[in-house]
């Protein structure tokens, strides 16, 4: 049933819609998807005592937060106002096709890969940190659900029964469904954490397409990675990238950073990665 209900929003307003078996087969593929995501991430809200009761004291403590969660909250908030957009034109094709960007691509590919490393090493980083970005999850998921509602109405309330609804909490709907968008609005504004998150994405991008054109696992460790900076590059932009290094080191699975700033103009820099001694080296350059 939300296969079908999915492919009917594909239309376009006032057009005629064909029968699309392979529309069907996208709707499957993002019911699937949003299961897995979702089933992923209980297993680690779990662990905190968070609910939308909470939302104002987490508002209240934003400059706190981290890059990578302020990125995905500008983000978020991004989608949700160009949803609004189209969504009250009845223009649900194209309302769905920037959710569908957000939840493919900054939800599963990006922020996810990149919280890994602090959900499940969580040591490594602060109690607030991981907090922060647990918190984040929560309420970005919650988001999530109540955008695709429309669209595929069985699959998001059945993940919301088992992920959010509380039965202790009177103010609780028992349905997605009985909620309302303003119940958690994102007017969240975080331009420059999102180009930090941005550069930091890039330079993990690097690192995973040289892993693969060498037939690496993505989990191979890298005894050393040597970042360089172009000069020309703001300064407090470098700063605040260094800032993002636990990070970076985690989802690289990299032993030691190093930084390094040259003038690229000049010189001939380009990312590599090689072998010394059986141990995996790795260079990547951000203009």
């Amino acid at each position: 049933a939300d296969s079908i209900r999915y492919w009917t929003a594909s239309g376009n307003l006032g057009s005629d819609i064909a029968f699309s078996e392979n529309q069907l087969k996208i709707g499957n593929k993002l019911i699937v998807k949003l299961w897995n995501a979702f089933r992923f991430c209980s297993e680690h809200l779990s662990k905190i005592d968070f609910n939308l009761e909470n939302l104002n004291n987490f508002n209240n403590n934003l400059e706190n937060l981290e890059h990578t969660n302020k990125w995905i909250l500008n983000q978020a908030s991004k989608a949700e106002s160009l949803y609004q957009k189209y969504f009250v034109k009845h223009e649900f094709s194209l309302a769905l096709t920037g959710l569908e960007q957000f939840f493919w691509s900054d939800f599963c590919d990006n922020y996810l890969e990149l919280i890994k490393d602090q959900l499940f090493n969580p040591e490594n980083y602060s109690q607030e940190q991981v907090n922060n970005t647990l918190k984040t999850l929560y309420i970005v998921g919650f988001k999530l659900l109540q955008l695709y509602a429309p669209y595929v109405p069985y699959v998001t309330d059945k993940i919301y029964r088992q992920v959010y609804f509380k039965e202790n909490l009177n103010n609780y709907k028992k349905s997605i469904h009985q909620t309302r968008f303003k119940d958690l609005k994102f007017n969240y504004s975080f331009e420059n954490s999102a180009l930090v998150t941005e550069k930091s994405i890039e330079l993990i991008s690097q690192i995973r397409k040289l892993k693969t054109e060498n037939q690496l696992s993505l989990k191979t460790s890298l005894n050393n990675l040597n970042i360089i900076f172009n000069s020309n590059l703001d300064k407090n932009l470098l700063d605040q990238i260094k800032s993002n290094s636990l990070l970076i080191q985690g989802i690289s699975q990299s032993d030691k950073i190093n930084f390094e700033i040259k003038d690229l103009d000049s010189q001939n820099i380009k990312s590599e990665l090689k072998q010394i001694d059986d141990n995996w080296h790795a260079i990547v350059v951000l203009n």
